[in-house]
């Protein structure tokens, strides 16, 4: 027989466990995770983070890596990041595939789709892309500097060949000018009769 004391003993637990996990969930993803493109076109891709919940995150660093023989790196910039502190500047290299970055804020953030940064991207030939995550950290709004992150999310770019360019316009139609009225065909030559010389 299950007894109120073990009964609250396992509530407590439950709550502790749930709390924890709350406080350890969030993820790192791409938005859009899976866009289509073709080859030449310029794209953008954001940086996001969900909180998962709990007390929030203040804070968050990673490097992103792509696949330089598919795409390359136009610009990384901080442009509506929820984050307004930077220990590391959005940087990129095109030669090592990766986007770096690190940041944090004096407000805590709590959602499912907080813009970390945006990468601006370029379709170099076709194929499938993957966007990774590596060496990434977000932590909690404690207090504590609590890690947070519980995962990351890849996202995968579906690269087409480019599109062919619309075939030119015909030149348009030449008319010949009307001829002058009340004659057949008029050269732009006037015509005189020839003189009689009298012998």
């Amino acid at each position: 027989m299950i007894t109120v004391r073990t009964a609250l003993r396992f509530i407590c637990m439950a709550a502790f466990f749930f709390s924890a996990y709350s406080a350890h969930a969030a993820t790192l993803l791409f938005s859009p995770a899976a866009p289509s493109v073709s080859v030449g076109q310029t794209f953008s891709v954001k940086v996001i983070v969900d909180s998962g919940g709990g007390a929030g995150i203040n804070a968050a660093e990673g490097t992103v890596n792509f696949d330089k023989a598919k795409l390359s790196v136009v610009s990384a910039t901080k442009d509506g990041s929820i984050f307004n502190l930077w220990t590391t500047e959005p940087a990129f290299s095109n030669a090592n595939g990766a986007v770096s970055f690190g940041g944090g804020s004096t407000k805590t953030y709590q959602g499912s789709a907080g813009t970390i940064i945006s990468i601006s991207f370029k379709a170099l030939s076709e194929g499938a892309a993957a966007l990774t995550f590596s060496g990434g950290s977000v932590l909690a709004a404690d207090g504590k500097g609590t890690e947070a992150l519980s995962g990351t999310n890849p996202g995968s770019v579906a690269i087409a060949k480019a599109k062919s360019a619309p075939p030119p316009a015909p030149p348009p139609a030449l008319t010949p000018p009307a001829p002058a009225s009340g004659s057949g065909f008029d050269f732009g030559v006037e015509l005189t009769a020839p003189k009689i010389i009298s012998p």
